[in-house]
């Protein structure tokens, strides 16, 4: 990973985020990823049938790539 992506996802570590649903990870379908502002990736473990049409706030916690990582602050996900 470079230092601008770095950069990048550790200035939200530790935000709010709301962030639209997409898709199940392809690796694993029972993990929802979504798409917080700027197009960053945000992927939590929560139910991904129940995420569909949803718009939740996600609480980012880490990068651990690329994609950042986070706990939802919806209720039941």
């Amino acid at each position: 990973m470079d230092r601008l992506a770095k950069e990048k996802n550790a200035a939200i570590v530790g935000t709010v985020q709301q962030v639209l649903y997409e898709d199940p990870l392809k690796n694993n379908p029972n993990t929802p990823s979504v798409r917080a502002p700027r197009n960053k990736i945000v992927i939590f473990e929560g139910d991904a049938d129940r995420m569909a049409g949803e718009i939740p706030n996600v609480c980012v916690e880490g990068f651990p790539g690329f994609t950042t990582s986070g706990t939802p602050l919806l209720v039941g996900v």
